[in-house]
């Protein structure tokens, strides 16, 4: 069995975990404990169906994230004090729980993204954790300036990583971590996604003109964006948009944003790293807005402007967005499309 530890933050961090998970199933014999929050472990469920006998799931909330100010993007740094200071208290519990649910089982090794319970229940087990990142929350948390307890805990926990399966866009902080706590990179791995239908992406280039993704992920609580634009404008669930046009929004159930992503001409997005993955890897250009107090997507924006990957806008200007000046945009963009590595991320993890 390879539990499989992730965030209970948002669906970034699990869609791009199901990406490895699905491959495991689909060329492997090996099971699955998936680990993580109510949400995430519904979803779950649901898009690994197919392989429900080999497949067990744990629902319980794995780590704190970020959280936001109400209505807005940017992070609220007293209430996410509060919850992670919450958190230490209980980890001790937390992990003593886990240790007993795993104990008789047949462990092979831990996978997390990128939540500390995983680290240190693969330590209780006295098995290899292998941490599947481009970041860790220290890095987040330290940008912050959060209190000397949360960034000693996070320092400690994260510094008994085994092994890291170290993605494309990885911060400079992370990578710096890795080299002074002397973490083994057992491989650099380039970008994982859910692999797109190409029957359905062709489908839904037919079903909708002009079609533009947007979401902001189901981890924020945005105040309403209003849209004028002559196509269609595809969202995903608990993005608040008043669209003059043609507006589909996707149900809360969808499991295949992927194919979505992969049918538009753009997407626009926080700089989330699972929604730029699947879009780079579909060859779909990016807008991302900038999110003050976040490092991880700081980061992104920098390194994909760099490389001419991306355009970049303010929270502000989501006010009332302009898609006709910013498919302008994004036409000078490069048309570089970046590998999907999830085979090449299996065979690393039944390496150890």
């Amino acid at each position: 069995m390879i539990p499989v530890y992730i965030s209970s933050h948002g669906f970034g961090h699990v869609t791009r975990c199901l990406a490895i998970v699905e491959e495991i199933l689909e060329t492997t014999d090996n099971e699955i404990c998936l680990v993580s929050g109510d949400s995430q472990v519904q979803f779950s469920m649901a898009y690994l169906a197919r392989f429900s006998t080999r497949v067990t799931y744990h629902n319980i909330i794995t780590d704190v994230g970020l959280i936001n100010e109400e209505g807005k993007l940017t992070v609220d740094k007293e209430a996410l004090s509060k919850r992670l200071n919450t958190y230490i208290d209980d980890f001790e519990s937390i992990v003593s729980d886990e240790v007993e649910f795993l104990k008789d089982k047949d462990v092979r090794c831990i996978l997390t993204d990128i939540t500390c319970l995983g680290i240190e229940v693969a330590k209780r087990l006295n098995v290899k954790s292998i941490a599947t990142t481009n970041f860790t929350w220290l890095e987040q948390y330290s940008f912050l300036e959060l209190d000397s307890r949360i960034l000693d805990f996070f320092e400690d926990e994260y510094s008994k990583i085994d092994y890291v399966l170290l993605y494309d866009l990885a911060t400079v902080e992370f990578k710096s971590f890795i080299v002074r706590h002397q973490i083994k990179i057992l491989k650099k791995v380039g970008l994982v996604a859910r692999h797109t239908e190409a029957d359905k992406v062709r489908n839904l280039k037919k079903i909708y003109e002009k079609p533009v993704f947007v979401s902001f992920g189901r981890s924020t609580n945005m105040n309403t964006i209003n849209i004028d634009y002559d196509g269609s404008i595809i969202s995903t669930a608990g993005t608040n948009l008043e669209v003059k046009g043609r507006h589909i929004e996707l149900m809360q159930n969808t499991l295949d944003t992927q194919n979505f992503i992969a049918a538009s001409e753009l997407v626009i997005s926080k700089a989330g790293w699972g929604t730029i993955a699947e879009a780079l890897v579909a060859g779909v250009p990016l807008v991302l807005v900038e999110r003050e107090g976040v490092l991880e997507d700081t980061h992104h924006i920098k390194l994909l402007k760099e490389e001419n990957l991306c355009v970049s806008i303010k929270e502000d200007e989501l006010k009332n967005l302009n898609i006709n000046k910013l498919r302008v945009a994004v036409s000078s963009l490069s048309k570089d499309i970046r590998g999907n590595n999830t085979k090449e991320v299996v065979r690393s993890i039944l390496s150890v």
